[in-house]
């Protein structure tokens, strides 16, 4: 173990060191430091980070607030019943997590992250945030040299504290809206509603304030597009004298191989990933069936 120390985050940082001494590893402490020195707009980072990470507060407060109550607003506001209600709810859900795969690919093949962000979000927000979503933190970490590590782990701690943040308070808060607030002979649905709308709405606002300040990259390609093409491509010359060591290694042909060998990668990772469908149509329930039996209970402690 390495000398304990400060860093300028004020937070405890432990240092492990090899066989000969050199540092390997760090264990980092508490965080808020971090989040403390952001917020008080003494942080390092870019000023055109404040934007971004205002943006994805907005955008998610503007998600979590909608989903919150949509189930109820399906059941008790135009009398769908529960399982109809559910089917939409999921549909929504389903949709919103969809489209940033085809935000993803206009961004990175053709409009480029800062004017996918605003454009397709806007022109999209039916769709849910799938303009948004696969964008911001991306664009995010452009604004940070790639060699400034430290830079890097503070704006996605800050950044996931903000998404963290937005969908903990729009679920606490736009359920209360939704059930203390009476308008129009009932529950205030189009003042729960409305937050989050205006939300969305501020949360474009928000990333286009900043466009004075942000470093642009230009579109780089589609990299979804060419993985793709590169597996079907390996596919289709299965059966040619391409010596190959990896089904894949057939594209080598037509295909970079660091290209090739980064999918045989994304492949190994991509089997962990199996489970998770299982896990998340679980944990969706809570805002439908869990949403449908919490009110049929008393919600007395």
């Amino acid at each position: 173990i390495g000398d304990t120390d400060m860093d300028e985050d004020h937070k405890t940082t432990i240092v492990t060191e090899g066989q000969h001494g050199d540092p390997e590893r760090k264990i980092s402490g508490k965080a808020w430091g971090r989040v403390r020195k952001f917020t008080s707009c003494v942080s390092d980072l870019p000023k055109s980070v404040y934007f971004i990470v205002g943006n994805e507060f907005c955008e998610r407060f503007s998600f979590y607030g909608m989903r919150a109550i949509l189930v109820l607003y399906f059941t008790n506001y135009y009398g769908l019943d529960k399982n109809t209600a559910t089917a939409m709810y999921h549909a929504f859900v389903m949709l919103c997590y969809f489209t940033p795969l085809l935000g993803a690919m206009l961004a990175d093949g053709w409009l480029g992250k800062y004017r996918a962000g605003p454009i397709i979000g806007l022109v999209l927000i039916g769709f849910g945030t799938g303009g948004i979503k696969p964008c911001v933190s991306a664009f995010g970490g452009d604004q940070i040299n790639p060699n400034q590590h430290k830079l890097l782990e503070r704006f996605f701690s800050i950044f996931y504290f903000s998404i963290n943040a937005g969908s903990v308070l729009s679920t606490i808060f736009t359920p209360i809206l939704r059930g203390n607030v009476h308008c129009f002979n009932g529950d205030c649905y189009a003042l729960a509603f409305g937050i989050p709308a205006m939300l969305m709405l501020v949360a474009i606002v928000v990333f286009w304030l900043g466009r004075g300040l942000y470093k642009r990259n230009p579109p780089t390609g589609n990299i979804l597009g060419d993985v793709s093409k590169a597996i079907c491509h390996a596919i289709g010359n299965r059966k040619s004298d391409i010596p190959a060591k990896h089904w894949l290694d057939k594209a080598s042909d037509r295909f970079d191989p660091q290209l090739l060998e980064d999918i045989k990668a994304m492949l190994k990772v991509v089997v962990m990933f199996i489970p998770l469908p299982i896990f998340w149509t679980l944990f969706d329930q809570q805002g439908s069936r869990w949403t449908l039996q919490a009110e049929e209970m008393s919600g007395n402690l």
